[in-house]
């Protein structure tokens, strides 16, 4: 058991740097790239420079979560997997990786469904916050 987990570990740090396409079709910036900008913004505002904005902030750390859970989501669905194929026809190991399969999948979807809902509303609070008298 400790084996799988170490096996886990070293799969999630060796893929977990890899960068990921973006849907909106924007270019892919390197993670080193983007830890030297967020380096050199922290150095101008330490230094007297422009402040980051609060939006910026939060952004950036969702964007951090997000991408963490999505490394857990795959490792869970290899672990699963690995579980599955291991089972080698005993149904209660088997019926365990497909607990763990569906329940990687219901977790996702959980977070998700999470993320859209709170950014449909912060987005809506947002406008009537800075068009209260529009009438609809």
């Amino acid at each position: 058991m400790i084996k799988n987990f170490k096996f886990l570990f070293l799969n999630l740090i060796i893929f977990g740097f890899a960068n990921t396409a973006r849907a909106e079709g924007e270019s892919v910036i390197p993670i080193t790239d983007k830890v030297k900008t967020n380096l050199g913004t922290l150095e101008n505002n330490v230094l007297g420079g422009e402040p980051i904005e609060p939006q910026i902030i939060a952004a950036n750390i969702i964007e951090v979560a997000l991408g963490i859970i999505g490394i857990v989501f795959v490792t869970l669905m290899i672990y699963g997997g690995y579980k599955w194929m291991l089972a080698r026809g005993n149904e209660e190991q088997a019926e365990k990786a497909r607990d763990t399969i569906k329940q990687a999948v219901i977790g996702v979807i959980i977070v998700f469904f999470a993320y859209f809902i709170t950014a449909f509303v912060i987005q809506r609070l947002g406008e009537s916050a800075f068009n209260p008298f529009v009438a609809y």
